[in-house]
């Protein structure tokens, strides 16, 4: 069975933008929540059209999140929020969210997560890209994505062996 994975809008439209939503939801089953998949098929918003097929075609499937109260940091958006409660409900393996409070609550919390610009060399691990597909994959998240220095050279310098638990 394929791993249920949640992804929040940034991560999804990041990813979408490096051309790596394909390749990732045919190695994933994607997770949404209500709130996240309202975000990603907003006309005008980039991918628009491909998240609303992916979620008619099951590529992407969005979760309710009416789950109960849960207390999260204000700094959330409500997307996050809701993808972290889903998570916390078990609704998957691991998410993926590039929103800096968002990976930090992960943290906080004890909730394993990744952020798009580890796709790259998860899906090399998995034998889903080639090593140079890989490279090329990160450097156009590189281009696209706010990255940090220090996030810049974890995803540049963390072992295989910390990444594995995220394959396919």
């Amino acid at each position: 069975m394929t791993r249920p994975v949640l992804i929040d809008a940034s991560s999804a439209i990041l990813l979408f933008k490096a051309a790596l939503f394909e390749p990732l939801a045919a190695a994933y089953r994607l997770l949404v929540s209500e709130s996240v998949g309202r975000e990603l098929t907003r006309p005008g918003y980039p991918g628009a059209e491909i998240f609303e097929e992916a979620i008619e075609t099951g590529r992407l499937t969005r979760q309710p999140a009416g789950l109960g109260e849960t207390v999260l940091p204000a700094s959330l958006h409500a997307g996050e929020r809701d993808t972290i409660t889903l998570m916390l409900a078990g609704r998957a393996d691991f998410v993926i969210v590039d929103d800096r409070p968002a990976a930090l609550c992960c943290r906080r919390l004890h909730l394993p997560y990744v952020n798009a610009l580890l796709c790259p060399r998860i899906l090399r691990l998995a034998g889903r890209l080639s090593p140079v597909e890989a490279a090329d994959a990160t450097i156009r998240l590189l281009d696209l994505g706010r990255y940090g220095r220090q996030i810049v050279a974890f995803a540049r310098d963390c072992g295989d062996e910390r990444l594995i638990f995220f394959a396919p």
